[in-house]
C-alpha cells in the first residue's frame, strides 16, 4: 500500500510540472451597476441554442437586483428585487 501511495504522489508532481499556464484576457466588460461599493457580484450565462448571438449574461447587484447584459456587455434590462446575491440557471 505504501508503494502505491508513493507512486501516486510522485506521478502527481510529474503531471503538475507539465501543465502550462495560459493567460486569458477579457474582450468585453459589462456596464457598471448603479449602486456603489462592492455591489456587483455573481454572474450566470444563458445560452440561446437557436440564436447563440442572442445569449444573455445575468449579474447580481447585491444591493438592489439583477441585471441582464448582451454578449458585448451592454445592459439589456434591470430587475429591482432588493438585496439579492448569487444567481444560477
Amino acid at each position: 500500500m505504501k508503494n502505491i501511495i508513493y507512486f501516486l504522489f510522485s506521478v502527481s508532481f510529474t503531471l503538475s510540472a507539465a501543465i502550462e499556464d495560459h493567460k486569458i484576457y477579457p474582450i468585453y466588460e459589462t456596464e457598471a451597476v448603479k449602486t456603489s461599493g462592492d455591489a456587483a457580484d455573481d454572474s450566470a450565462f444563458w445560452l440561446n441554442k437557436n440564436n447563440p448571438e442572442k445569449s444573455i449574461v445575468l449579474g447580481t447587484d447585491k444591493k438592489s437586483g439583477i441585471y441582464t447584459y448582451d454578449l458585448s456587455g451592454k445592459t439589456l434590462d434591470y430587475f429591482p428585487m432588493g438585496r439579492i446575491n448569487n444567481i444560477d440557471l
